[in-house]
């Protein structure tokens, strides 16, 4: 019965590899195909000739062809071994016309070749496969892990798809057995096998019939390759599964000949880690040979069974180095590190004392101990074993890098700097840039921190400042790091400040220095230091020259308006119950904002004066009083009373009116009235004399609008109409006159005089207005007034219509602050009502 396509290739994937690498040139090729003619002639090869097993796989293809099954349709040696002569003859073929040659030139003769073959006494036979002794360890998908009871090998059965395992437990007597392991995946051939091949070649076609059926057999050698590869692949990634499958049987099958020894009782507990150590050669023959050992290892767990299976451990215990209990006691951390050659050397020499320095490790201090970074500068005692068993990951991470490997065995770098390196910490130091100005001695390693590091690498100007001697490594721990800062474009040209005066530079830095300590500047202000270093040099200089002068770094604008946002934003975060942690680990304080503000001569009031009016509008506008009571919360330790609150509340609700921007209060549109009848009602509440009220209310709108006119004005080119200049000028004397007064009822009193003075200037410009020449004004069409411009025009095009509204609007100020008779008469009307 012919060959199948499927027996086919099996034959092929186990003769391939004979047939690698044939030679390309014509006389190495003539004696390789003699050397083929050879193996299929009756005399042997010799034990050394390269084709010996090839041989074998023609003389013996039952034993040698071991992947090879019937199928039903039985077939004969004699057919196997014809197609090994085919398949020989088509693959030296393809060898020829690879060489650009031609076959008829090398006198194959199948036939010839055939011929012994047919006399065999095996060419008649029915092939069925035979057992081959795994022991010859030739077997090419063998199962044999060292120093088990058990070997074996993978049978593929390619007929039906799936692969068999044969095992061999050496026990008394032997036990072999044969179990199913895997099927074929679906997808292992790229088609559904080999094409039938024609066994009964015809030798007397001629060259040219032979040559046209090389491409086709081309193709089919290629479909074989790939095919062949997904299969090598499939049984190659069984050996796992077999060893696991084989263990499992041969742990069962020791099992069962100890008990029926009498050396295991049948009712005996015994852990199913006890039974896989019986799959152990050493540990079988102990338990089989001395019971009171066997008892020992009938309840071990897993940590003992990987202890006790390790080679090492196994060679110490038949040299007795150690005792069996010794082995059991281990931990899984302990036995690392006795298995380690270094500690295991260590401890020989007493070096180490193992109860000393390693009973009780913990997995960490293990794996630590074993870091081959470690290993290699223990002997240094840099770092000495307790450092080594407390180090973090990231110390781990820092010493694979050479450069600190290098420093720490050198003692050029204390492993205490990096012992408890967190990852963020040890993601700097492994920087390029850090590593560069370490490496090239700018830096020194043994001062950084975390905080130093990051800030090394994440500001340029920083590292700038340090590379320039202007400033010192240790001075970086004063600069609070800004994590909401980025820097998208900064220069590495240090050349900028080739002729810079370093003393000057160093002095300025120096100051900078004092208000990062207080919290006042920080990384984000580096660069207005940076760019404006120069000037702020020549400022040194001035006040070395003259000796009236003396330096100010907040005398620079762009660093002043910084120093203002840093209070502002502390202030902000003390309200909001999230202060910032400060240069000195404390905890940020009003206290210490406003004790700091006084020692750099900053107007805290000022910024508490913006705070206060940024809470008032949101609570005007949202309608939400949170910001406003979080001033009120802490109003005693701000200085700020009920009084000059109130004040400010009320004058931003008068302002939006003035303003034509009328809040919007519990769903009513607020007015001057609602305003009024308000400010007496929360003057009897909090017990504030109703004049001294008004008057706060007076200052606060006065302020307001001096701030509204200076800032609507500043773009004018044309000249100012004379009421603005003289209402500018009026609140300002007010201001200085009142900065002097340190009696807040004196205060009250000149900003209320201020007011009427304000009226009185837009009643005389008013009156002024409607007598004047210009009577149709009136009629003109009113243009709508921007939301934050104070004029019903723009600047630049004012009219004295513009002006007239604007007097107009001062005018009906003088609403809120009515007399007495009138605030009572309208809150009794109001309460009536209700």
């Amino acid at each position: 019965m012919p060959l199948t396509s499927a027996e086919h290739k099996s034959i092929s994937e186990a003769t391939e590899h004979f047939f690698d690498g044939l030679p390309t040139e014509k006389e190495a090729l003539r004696i390789t195909i003699n050397n083929f003619r050879m193996a299929f002639q009756s005399d042997p090869l010799p034990d050394n000739h390269e084709l010996v097993d090839f041989q074998d796989c023609i003389r013996r293809p039952k034993r040698k062809l071991q992947n090879l099954k019937a199928s039903s349709a039985e077939f004969t040696v004699g057919e196997v071994q014809h197609y090994l002569l085919n398949r020989t003859k088509r693959a030296l073929k393809n060898a020829v016309h690879a060489a650009n040659l031609k076959w008829r030139e090398f006198n194959w003769d199948t036939n010839e070749l055939l011929d012994p073959i047919r006399r065999g006494s095996q060419y008649h036979e029915k092939f069925i496969t035979e057992p081959q002794a795994v022991d010859g360890g030739d077997h090419p998908y063998a199962v044999r892990p060292p120093g088990r009871i058990f070997t074996g090998y993978l049978n593929p059965i390619k007929e039906f798809r799936y692969v068999e395992l044969f095992i061999q437990v050496n026990v008394e007597p032997e036990v072999t057995k044969t179990v199913p392991l895997a099927d074929f995946p679906d997808n292992l051939y790229s088609d559904n096998g080999y094409e039938n091949e024609n066994e009964n070649e015809n030798e007397n076609e001629n060259e040219d019939e032979d040559e046209d059926k090389d491409e086709d057999e081309d193709k089919d050698e290629d479909k074989d390759d790939e095919n062949e590869s997904r299969f090598n692949a499939f049984m190659d990634g069984l050996g796992s599964l077999a060893i696991q499958k084989a263990e499992d049987e041969a742990k069962e099958i020791a099992l069962a000949c100890l008990v029926q020894k009498n050396i295991i009782g049948k009712t005996e507990e015994i852990t199913d880690s006890a039974k896989i150590l019986l799959t152990h050669q050493y540990y079988y023959d102990l338990v089989k040979n001395t019971e009171t050992r066997s008892r020992r290892i009938r309840k071990i767990n897993p940590v003992q069974l990987e202890t006790l299976i390790l080679p090492d451990i196994i060679t110490r215990l038949e040299t007795n180095e150690y005792k069996l209990d010794t082995a059991l006691s281990f931990t899984a951390a302990e036995r690392k590190i006795v298995i380690n050659r270094f500690y295991y050397a260590g401890i020989k020499k007493g070096d180490f004392d193992f109860d000393r320095d390693f009973s009780g490790l913990s997995d960490d201090e293990s794996f630590n101990l074993r870091f081959p970074a470690v290993v290699n500068l223990l002997p240094t005692g840099r770092p000495n074993l307790t450092q080594a068993k407390g180090m973090s990951a990231g110390a781990r991470s820092i010493l694979r890098i050479k450069l600190y490997f290098d420093l720490v065995k050198d003692d050029l770098l204390d492993f205490n700097v990096i012992q408890a390196a967190d990852k963020i910490f040890a993601k700097h130091l492994r920087t390029p840039r850090l590593m560069n100005l370490i490496s090239n001695k700018i830096v020194n390693p043994n001062e950084l921190t975390p905080h130093i590091a990051e800030l090394l690498v994440k500001s340029p100007y920083a590292r700038h400042f340090v590379e320039l001697g202007i400033l010192q490594l240790s001075e970086l721990a004063y600069i609070q790091v800004d994590p909401t800062f980025s820097i998208t474009n900064s220069t590495e040209n240090l050349d900028i400040f080739a002729d810079l005066d370093k003393t000057q530079a160093r002095k300025v830095l120096e100051h900078f220095i004092e208000y990062a300590k207080h919290d006042l500047l920080n990384e984000s202000d580096l660069p207005g230091v940076y760019h404006n270093l120069s000037k702020l040099c020549d400022a040194v200089s001035v006040e070395e020259k003259e000796e009236n002068t003396s330096f100010n770094m907040l005398n620079h604008d762009a660093l002043q308006t910084n120093v203002q946002i840093n209070v502002t934003s502390r202030l902000q975060d003390i309200l909001d119950q999230s202060p910032w942690r400060l240069v000195d680990g404390s905890e940020d304080t009003l206290s210490k904002l406003i004790e700091t503000c006084e020692r750099f001569q900053i107007n805290f009031r000022n910024i508490l004066d913006t705070e206060l009016e940024r809470c008032v509008c949101v609570s005007l506008i949202e309608e939400d009083n949170t910001l406003l009571n979080s001033i009120i919360i802490n109003q005693n330790e701000l200085g700020l009373s009920n009084l000059y609150i109130q004040g400010f509340y009320f004058a931003q609700r008068l302002f939006g009116i003035y303003r034509g921007c009328n809040y919007i209060l519990t769903g009513n549109t607020d007015s001057i009235d609602d305003a009024a009848i308000d400010m007496r009602e929360i003057g009897e509440s909090q017990h504030i004399y109703i004049h001294s009220l008004h008057a706060a209310v007076m200052r606060k709108v006065l302020l307001l609008l001096h701030k509204d006119l200076q800032t609507d004005l500043e773009e004018i080119t044309s000249e100012m109409p004379n009421v603005y200049t003289r209402i500018l000028s009026v609140i300002e004397q007010s201001q200085q006159t009142s900065d002097k007064e340190k009696d807040e009822t004196n205060q009250l009193a000149c900003w209320k005089k201020t007011f009427h003075d304000v009226l009185a200037i837009v009643k005389e410009e008013k009156s002024t207005l409607e007598s004047d020449r210009y009577h149709n004004f009136d009629t003109e069409p009113e243009t709508k007034r921007p939301r934050n411009s104070f004029f019903s025009t723009p600047p630049s095009k004012m009219s004295p219509l513009g002006v007239k509204l604007f007097c107009e609007r001062i005018e009906n100020l003088a609403g809120a602050v009515r007399s007495e008779r009138r605030v009572r008469s309208m809150l009794s009307c109001a309460r009536s009502q209700t």
